[in-house]
């Protein structure tokens, strides 16, 4: 998706616990997504200019580089892929992009031993203005069926009902409880199509925003979450909603917080070394699907080392019963939420703020320019750059009676919202350091750690405050990026470089009779500059917070608390 939802605070609202492992309603038994989906999507790589040469090349590319036998098996088609419906109403393939058809690309795939992923919106048209599977569910379907066709990227732009302004239906600009009910009725009629036509699809729903997670098991296998993430500032608040979420997330259904952004230069999307590791790092912890954006073609050596780690996409892929839980984070606490799931397949959806982070803008212009979406631009008028609504979001907003984007304009309620989920003045505020741990079926437990913030960081964690599942002291521990082995006995210490500084480590149960130090340290590699870790004295962190839980003293160079 390119480019936030109702609530009354007189009713007593209750978090919403959609147990995992319940079958999914619209996909009875299908037996999909069992473990995070793995694959590459064009879009962070290619964006709207996918074609057939190209992705041939990339299928087998990401089989001569043995991504494939790692798990990443789905090659998925974004949008771009159609032109135009045909007299039955059909979807007709750019043939111009795909000469051979989109049969023979499927059997292609199938060949070489990957799945075949497509995409479609649940809205008036796709996000690039093409042919959507509104009103066609059950005639797409069957077309999708035919071509072999594995996973179904659904997306949710130029929706009236629920999502940002168009200027074709005064109506739009909003998401109220009618067009919440509307968007996972669209979602389920494809669900439903594809479910009737008999052949296993896996349903991924790009609807970007948290409320999915509530719905997501009733209408797909995986579910967006948040707004894109094309830089490290969506990385990290995409991390803190996922934070949020945890309870909607596991086997056959996953909460998605977006595509893997790469450090190779010719993509579309690209952060440094140091940040898409530490992306890498989160996706695997937190058990998300890992679907690759990055240039394939020119991979360089850090980016495929990155992606091979198979000690990461064994943490991934490990299907535990407990979920993923952050275990320290000095991070400005994000707003909280609560959702209820209606008779009706509607979402109840409202933000209970700290009041610490601002859910709006200040109602004046900000000085020099305004955020548009994805793009900012001197003044509101400015941001459409020609595309009219569609380019009109952030700061700004669509006014149906002049026709033109301006910043006066009042907007929805967050709540009421159907454009991508972001909050803009959380992201400037990413000047912290994070800590998610995962225990893993056969026991041992991993943690990962990323410093969000622009000066070095050093985190001190007690073993005996992560609650380790065995009741022997201390640990075996692990660095899965350098290798490094360490018995620890009290104490785990951890050095992290400035803006994506990261460390992946897995702890196991101490041999018996192994001998023990009284302290490990090990400072996070430095792929973008080779700089060495800073040595910094630890200071103990304020009574009561997330830190002082797990026994965690973390210092930082320059640190602002919040």
């Amino acid at each position: 998706g390119r480019a936030s939802q109702m609530g009354d605070s007189r009713q007593l609202w209750v978090t919403v616990f959609v147990s995992a492992f319940v079958p999914l309603l619209s996909l009875p038994g299908d037996g999909l997504a069992r473990r995070p989906p793995m694959g590459y999507n064009s879009w962070n790589d290619l964006e709207c200019k996918p074609n057939e040469q190209r992705l041939k090349a990339i299928a087998t590319k990401l089989k001569d580089l043995n991504l494939l036998s790692l798990g990443y098996e789905y090659v998925v088609i974004d949008d771009c892929w159609m032109a135009r419906r045909d007299a039955s109403g059909k979807l007709v393939p750019d043939k111009a992009a795909f000469p051979s058809g989109m049969s023979a690309f499927g059997e292609y795939l199938h060949d070489r031993g990957f799945k075949f992923g497509i995409y479609t919106d649940r809205g008036e048209t796709t996000c690039a203005g093409k042919p959507s599977s509104r009103n066609h569910e059950r005639t797409d379907a069957e077309s999708f069926v035919s071509w072999g066709v594995d996973f179904l990227k659904n997306d949710g732009c130029n929706d009236p009902e629920c999502g940002d302004a168009m200027e074709k239906f005064p109506q739009s600009g909003s998401c109220p409880a009618s067009g919440k009910r509307a968007a996972v009725q669209k979602y389920l009629a494809m669900a439903e199509a594809m479910n009737k036509s008999g052949r296993p699809v896996l349903h991924s729903i790009c609807g970007w925003q948290p409320w999915f997670a509530a719905v997501g098991q009733r209408i797909g296998h995986m579910w967006r979450v948040a707004g894109d993430v094309r830089d490290f500032d969506g990385v990290f608040e995409t991390m803190q909603l996922m934070e949020k979420l945890t309870q909607y997330h596991g086997p056959h259904g996953w909460n998605d917080p977006d595509m893997l952004i790469g450090s190779t230069k010719g993509a579309t999307l690209v952060m440094t070394p140091r940040q898409s590791r530490a992306q890498f790092s989160l996706w695997a912890v937190m058990s998300a699907p890992l679907m690759l954006g990055a240039n394939v073609m020119q991979l360089s050596a850090f980016d495929l080392e990155t992606y091979s780690n198979q000690d990461a996409i064994r943490i991934n892929q490990d299907v535990s019963s407990d979920p993923s839980r952050v275990v320290f984070s000095n991070c400005p606490p994000y707003p909280d939420f609560k959702m209820r799931l209606e008779k009706d397949d509607s979402v109840s959806f409202l933000i209970k703020n700290s009041g610490k982070i601002p859910l709006e803008p200040a109602r004046k212009p900000p000085t020099g320019s305004v955020l548009c979406g994805g793009h900012s631009a001197k003044t509101c008028r400015e941001c459409p750059q020609g595309n009219g609504a569609s380019w009109c979001h952030g700061d700004c907003t669509w006014n149906h009676s002049s026709k033109e984007c301006a910043f006066e304009v009042e907007k929805p309620r967050m709540e009421d919202r159907g454009g991508p989920w972001s909050l803009g003045p959380f992201k400037a505020q990413r000047q912290c350091q994070v800590a998610w741990t995962k225990t893993l079926s056969t026991g041992q437990v991993a943690l990962v750690a990323v410093n969000f913030g622009k000066s070095p960081s050093k985190l001190e964690f007690r073993l005996k405050r992560l609650k380790l599942p065995w009741a022997r002291a201390g640990a075996s521990g692990r660095d899965l990026w350098t290798g490094k082995t360490s018995s620890l006995d009290k104490v785990l210490q951890l050095e992290l470089q400035p803006n994506g500084g990261h460390a992946l480590w897995e702890l196991s149960e101490p041999a018996e009779g192994a001998s023990s130090l009284d302290e490990a340290s090990a400072a996070d590699e430095d792929p973008d500059n080779g700089v060495a870790g800073h040595e910094l004295p630890p200071a103990v962190l304020a009574a009561g917070s997330p830190a002082e839980a797990v026994g965690l003293r973390a210092s930082v160079a320059n640190y602002v608390s919040f």
